[in-house]
């Protein structure tokens, strides 16, 4: 039951790191196509907070201490 259990934890873990990525590149690509000055602004915000997010994940796996 626990291997099946942490099976299950794993794959959702990546498909949600995965779903993060495509939608980091999503916002990459309205950031880099876009002339809408609103939509940059917004563009800018989701992605600072998303690489945000994968510095988090990274340094938690690596078991560094938030500063």
């Amino acid at each position: 039951m626990t291997l099946v259990v942490s099976w299950m934890r794993q794959g959702i873990v990546v498909f949600m790191i995965i779903c993060i990525t495509i939608l980091l590149i999503g916002f990459l690509i309205l950031y880099f196509k876009t002339n809408d000055p609103e939509k940059l602004k917004f563009a800018d915000s989701m992605i600072r907070m998303i690489v945000g997010f994968y510095i988090g994940v990274v340094t938690g796996l690596l078991g560094i201490p938030p500063t």
